[in-house]
């Protein structure tokens, strides 16, 4: 596996079921149909679906140059998609 070329862990604030990713400007969120119920993303950005309807979640975030593949503990969860989001920021 690749390392990231940046991580970084953080609580992050849920409202209305959902949590944005997001390069340093994009603060619209736009109309979005998650296909996979769990993320919807464009470049720049990602809407993030959570089961809590409000509050504090915990988050950890890797960048990698190539995909990589799912971590041996996903089996963990309760849903788990694999989805890559492009940044326009971060080369």
């Amino acid at each position: 596996m690749s390392a990231p070329v940046a991580r970084a862990s953080g609580q992050v604030q849920v409202e209305y079921h959902a949590f944005h990713l997001a390069d340093a400007g994009e603060y619209t969120q736009p109309p979005f149909h998650p296909e996979n119920g769990l993320i919807f993303s464009r470049p720049g950005l990602a809407v993030v679906l959570a089961g809590v309807n409000s509050g504090p979640v915990d988050v950890t975030v890797e960048i990698h140059r190539r995909v990589v593949p799912l971590p041996d503990h996903a089996e963990v969860w309760d849903e788990v998609v694999d989805h890559s989001i492009e940044s326009l920021t971060v080369t």
